[in-house]
């Protein structure tokens, strides 16, 4: 008889790391709050990505725009030669 108990519970201590975990109300909550809390952090993420990629864009025409402009000094340079 003692066998027959021992082989029932070898089975069951298998299933138990499987099994759906029982969540309490409290535990929902705070899922629910630590989720809500990622997706503030999220939408700051995405903000910042979105900041970070304007300042790129205007370092690139700053960037491209002084590449046409010659520097200051050429620009003294450039006035003093007339034709």
């Amino acid at each position: 008889m003692v066998a027959i108990e021992v082989a029932g519970r070898r089975p069951r201590s298998i299933r138990e790391p499987y099994r759906p975990e029982r969540r309490t109300l409290e535990t929902v909550v705070h899922e629910w709050e630590l989720t809500l809390d990622l997706d503030e952090v999220e939408t700051g993420v995405a903000q910042l990505r979105l900041h970070l990629s304007e300042l790129l864009e205007d370092e690139e025409q700053a960037a491209d725009a002084e590449a046409v402009v010659p520097p200051k000094a050429w620009a003294g340079l450039m006035g003093t030669c007339r034709r």
